[in-house]
């Protein structure tokens, strides 16, 4: 008579349960965090520690999504830069997100926003309608270098709160 065969115990087996049931309790537990933190609306505390402004200037952006960008000082309305289509991309897609906040928020689309220039050369995008400031050092110099170009009609301003401009050469 043919022996049946036998199921035989692999030990791989427990392994692999053990590790199914802790990567399901681990996903349990974030999705618990993540909703807590939603739920309870946690305020932000690993947010960089911004620096004093040392200078700001109000500007009015209009853009398109075709990398354009024309940006007036919303104080005095002469016109800053203009960039033809493709020439100011970075400073288009900062004007998208700020619109983008400002529709989630359904707020007025149109309002000027704060330039700001922060301790240790820093700059920041301020939007008073949502309360967001867009920190421009993560996205590199020569995005940085776009936005820094906005100060640069007015350098004894820039220089009266820095001390000197060899840290807007940075």
């Amino acid at each position: 008579m043919a022996r049946s065969p036998t199921l035989q115990h692999n030990p791989h087996d427990r392994t692999t349960q053990i590790m199914f049931r802790f990567i399901s309790l681990l996903l349990v537990c974030v999705v618990g965090l993540v909703a807590f933190v939603r739920i309870t609306d946690q305020p932000l505390i690993a947010q960089a520690p911004r620096g004093p402004v040392l200078s700001e200037r109000l500007l009015q952006i209009t853009s398109s999504n075709r990398g354009d960008a024309k940006v007036l000082d919303a104080l005095t309305g002469d016109v800053i830069v203009d960039h033809a289509a493709g020439h100011g991309v970075f400073i288009s897609t900062i004007d998208r997100v700020v619109k983008h906040r400002r529709r989630l928020h359904r707020v007025a689309m149109d309002g000027p926003v704060h330039l700001r220039l922060r301790e240790a050369g820093l700059m920041t995008v301020f939007d008073p309608i949502t309360d967001i400031e867009i920190d421009l050092a993560s996205f590199g110099k020569d995005n940085i270098a776009a936005f820094r170009a906005l100060f640069e009609d007015r350098p004894s301003a820039i220089a009266a709160s820095v001390g000197n401009t060899s840290k807007l050469s940075n």
